[in-house]
This record gives structure tokens, C-alpha cells and sequence, in this order.
């Protein structure tokens, strides 16, 4: 394919034995009678635990592995970390399961299982003693975003330019090119808020303080490309319309269910 090739051997080493080395692995799996007594230990464990106290005791006592999932749905696939646990879920969000009952041994191929359901959220918004540790880091960002906003006015007076800002804040400028179509700004991160901002601002007048996801913006649009008009929209078209039949589909179907008050019992059977 390549042609013809003349090849001279100039050199070589010395012959050497050489010796070919062959890797077996071979799986540690318990055997069949090992698998039924353990079964039939953790069974009578199990069976020995009326409530959820009982059982957390007896399994520390016994060096069982204890874990807690939190903020399980009826919809959910299983645990986490645990594959084909979507019995439990299902025996979890059953109506004659009660608070701090203990479950059967699940058996889940390679693990056995047993459960406790340890709480119970009604519908709705969830307490706020449940949620306080995933907004608390929310509203600190809030507040710090507040408390940007209302350092960068104060030092705002009197500024009639950002150079004469950042002199005032022992800072410097920064030039950035960005893009519509881009959520994220060189060096700062995800900023659609004020990609947004910066878009409909007009050219050549501060603007700001604008409060993204990182930090608080003043800037000035130096310039704003118009990008060439094409002769054919058409692809462009097309994908708009496959994205709002898409929607429409997804709203319409919640929609009919809204208005005809279905409840969802999949989890029932599946």
C-alpha cells in the first residue's frame, strides 16, 4: 500500500530469554451456604427489632453498617449508592407502613437490607427547621450581594467615570469581551444576569452596581457588534419551532393533570 522499503540492520542486542507472564483474577463471592446463613442471621436480627430504636441499637451492637437517606420521594429510584433499592422505596411510601417500623430483609443482590422510616413530611413546603442548612448558604450570598451593592453606591459618589471608581478602591479596570449567547464571562465565571445587563445597557454610560453570581459589577459598554444579517433563517426557524413544541407538549400534559386532579400512584406498581 505504502510502497517498497529497503530496510539495513545496523545493530542489534544481545538475544535474551524472555519469559511471558499471565494475571488471573478470580472473584471472592460467598458461597451459597455462606449467603444463607448470613440471611438467616440478619433475619433473625431483624425479626427481633420492633421499632426503630430497637433496631439502631441492636445493629450497632452487632458492628451492622448504618446509613440515612434523607429527603427520599415516592418517585425516587432507590438509595443512594445501592443499586435496585426501589422495593424499599416502594415499602417506604406504602399507606400501612408506619412511623419507625422496621421493614423485612431485602435481599439486593450483594447486600441485605433492612429499614426504618424514621420521619414523615406531609405535602408541601417542608419545615424550615429541614431545609435551614441548604438556603442558609443562599441568603448569605444574598446578603453579602446586598452589602456589595450598597458599598460600591457609597463609593459611587462622586465617580463619574469606573477609572476614577477604581482609583477610589486602590483597584483596576478590567476589559472583557462578551457573548449573547454565552452565560459565562472570562475570569468571572457564570454571569447570565449581567451578560443580560451589559446587552441592554447603552454604549459609553456606567452602569452598575449589578449583583451577579460572583461578585457586584460597575461597567461601561465600549462597544456593541451587530452581527451580519443572513439571507436564510431557516435552521434557526426550525430549531425554535422543535423547541416550543417540546414545551407546549410538556405544559399541555401537565396542564390536563392539574385540571382533571390526578394523584400519581406509579410508585404502586413499578
Amino acid at each position: 500500500v505504502f510502497g517498497y522499503h529497503i530496510i539495513k540492520v545496523e545493530d542489534k542486542t544481545e538475544p535474551k530469554p524472555k519469559a511471558q507472564v499471565a494475571i488471573f483474577a478470580r472473584n471472592i463471592v460467598p458461597s451459597n451456604q455462606t449467603y444463607q446463613d448470613s440471611y438467616m442471621e440478619f433475619s433473625a436480627f431483624a425479626a427481633q427489632c420492633k421499632n426503630y430504636d430497637e433496631l439502631l441499637v441492636s445493629a450497632s451492637d452487632k458492628g451492622y453498617n448504618i446509613k440515612y437517606y434523607d429527603n427520599a420521594t415516592r418517585m425516587s429510584q432507590g438509595l443512594t449508592g445501592i443499586q435496585n433499592s426501589r422495593e424499599v422505596i416502594r415499602w417506604a411510601f406504602d399507606e400501612e407502613t408506619e412511623l419507625n417500623q422496621v421493614s423485612s430483609v431485602y435481599d439486593l443482590s450483594d447486600k441485605l437490607i433492612v429499614a426504618s422510616v424514621t420521619e414523615i413530611s406531609p405535602d408541601g413546603y417542608l419545615p424550615v427547621e429541614q431545609v435551614a442548612q441548604r438556603i442558609k448558604p443562599l441568603l448569605i450570598k444574598e446578603k453579602k450581594a446586598e452589602k456589595a451593592k450598597a458599598d460600591l453606591n457609597a463609593m459611587l459618589q462622586g465617580c463619574s467615570s469606573v477609572n476614577q471608581l477604581a482609583s477610589k478602591m486602590n483597584v483596576t479596570t478590567d476589559s472583557v469581551i462578551v457573548n449573547c449567547n454565552i452565560s459565562n464571562i472570562t475570569r468571572y465565571g457564570s454571569e447570565p444576569k449581567v451578560i443580560g445587563t451589559m446587552f441592554a445597557a447603552p454604549e459609553n454610560a456606567m452602569q452598575g452596581p449589578v449583583c451577579g453570581e460572583q461578585a457586584a459589577y460597575v461597567f461601561v459598554k465600549k462597544l456593541k457588534e451587530t452581527p451580519e444579517a443572513k439571507s436564510d433563517y431557516r435552521s434557526e426557524a426550525e430549531k425554535q419551532e422543535s423547541i416550543i413544541a417540546n414545551r407546549i407538549t410538556r405544559m399541555a400534559v401537565k396542564t390536563m393533570q392539574d385540571n382533571a386532579e390526578i394523584e400519581d400512584n406509579r410508585f404502586l406498581f413499578y
